[in-house]
């Protein structure tokens, strides 16, 4: 059930859907993030406790770490605040393009 809900938010939107909804991006990463400490305190406890360790279990946990870098780019850095464009003055519209290069 974990693995389809990453699925079906991970399928959700279209190509821009960071900038048209994003909580989609945000909502991804953080069910990524919890699948991977999930992922690492299984691992370290099959290791500690149990002495062994599950061919699946560790499967599952390599997939879930490779998931981290698919989902970064998409994910918290679009919280911060985006650069304000630059915008060319009037008087810079209107002078000849020879002007503007500095030839």
């Amino acid at each position: 059930m974990s693995y389809a809900t990453t699925l079906v938010l991970a399928g959700m939107g279209s190509a821009s859907r960071a900038e048209e909804r994003p909580w989609i991006p945000l909502a991804l990463t953080a069910k990524v993030a919890v699948d991977v400490v999930s992922a690492v305190y299984l691992t370290v406890e099959q290791g500690s406790k149990h002495h062994r360790f599950c061919s699946w279990c560790l499967l599952a946990a390599g997939l879930s770490a490779a998931m981290v870098p698919q989902v970064l780019p998409g994910g918290p850095h679009r919280l911060a605040p985006r650069p304000r464009p630059y915008v060319l003055s009037d008087s810079a519209l209107h002078r000849p393009a020879l002007e503007r290069t500095g030839c």
